[in-house]
């Protein structure tokens, strides 16, 4: 298991590949070179971008990265020259890492760097063990539990905890969020805002001290959110698991190729043992085992869609 200690100087070693600067969008003149695109600054310096990073300055000079996926080189050129002569305009805040550009952000941008947001989480006095922690120059997220689970007779058991999202090139906002955590394949079901929850965008001002705020209200609050929790798992545990799969199937947001398995699990499971033998909480970790296929930040909306249908419907 990870220790916070050794999760901070993961995260402080990243952070000393980082960096940022600032410079005129007239001054800073792209180029497609050899099916790259460079961003040169100043007379001599040129930077690569991260796959990740180009988006964003496209989207600074108004043009449509899919679009510009399918352009030849020389076409690529000749937009890019073309889109920076018409729409560049302002300071905009380019985030490095190691020798590339990672993400282009309007000089607006606030920062919560995920070295930060950790060093908040460790002021919290929550009694928590890190579940699972991933990080990339990207996107970080941060699951931590109680060390023990909520115990009700005929259910597996269940660990409340937080997690904390966050995307320094604008994938996510900053957010808290109360979980439920289910020991298998690393399942992890959200609570809506019914509970407590914090999201704070990356723009504007920086308030570092709203964060901490916030983790403090969540400390606060915990003791409520495990009883309440408690309460919720017996309730869950008279749920069939052809309700909780109707909602979700009946819920827009929710991608049809996960349905489609949810539907062949909730169908085998009646006819092998009647509707009662599949619950809500069955199909429920179906779901969070199905959507780790998707991007961390896909999964965790979807993850938040389907706990909330839950924990509503209890």
């Amino acid at each position: 298991m990870l220790e916070l200690a050794t999760l901070k100087k993961n995260v402080l070693n990243e952070q000393k590949l980082k960096s940022d600067f600032f410079t005129n969008m007239r001054s800073a003149v792209p180029l497609a070179r050899g099916g790259d695109v460079k961003l040169k600054v100043g007379a001599k310096t040129e930077w690569y971008f991260m796959k990740e990073g180009l988006p964003s300055y496209l989207s600074k000079l108004k043009i449509n990265t899919p679009f510009f996926d399918r352009c030849s080189d020389e076409l690529k050129g000749n937009i890019l020259r073309e889109f920076h002569t018409n729409n560049a305009r302002g300071s905009i805040l380019v985030r490095t890492y190691r020798d590339r550009i990672r993400y282009v952000a309007s000089d607006q941008y606030a920062k919560f760097d995920d070295v930060t947001v950790v060093d908040a989480f460790g002021e919290v006095d929550m009694p928590l063990e890190i579940k699972e922690f991933k990080h990339t120059p990207e996107f970080m997220v941060l699951r931590a539990t109680t060390p023990d689970p909520i115990e009700i007779k005929g259910l597996r058991p269940f660990y409340p905890g937080i997690q904390i999202m966050n995307s320094e090139v604008g994938k996510s906002s900053l957010r808290l969020q109360y979980i439920l955590w289910e020991q298998v394949c690393t399942n992890g079901m959200i609570v809506e805002k019914e509970m407590e929850s914090f999201s704070m965008r990356h723009y504007g001002k920086p308030s570092v001290e709203k964060m901490v705020e916030a983790m403090g209200a969540m400390n606060k609050n915990f003791t409520g959110f495990v009883d309440a929790s408690a309460k919720k798992l017996k309730a869950f545990s008279t749920v069939g698991g052809k309700i909780l799969f109707e909602r979700l199937k009946s819920d827009p947001r929710i991608p049809r190729s996960v349905v489609s398995v949810l539907h062949e699990f909730t169908t085998k499971a009646i006819i092998d043992a009647g509707e009662a033998g599949v619950g809500a909480l069955d199909v429920m970790s179906k779901f969070t085992n199905e959507v780790q296929k998707f991007n961390w930040s896909e999964r965790t909306y979807l993850e938040s869609i389907a706990g909330g249908l839950l924990w509503k419907g209890a």
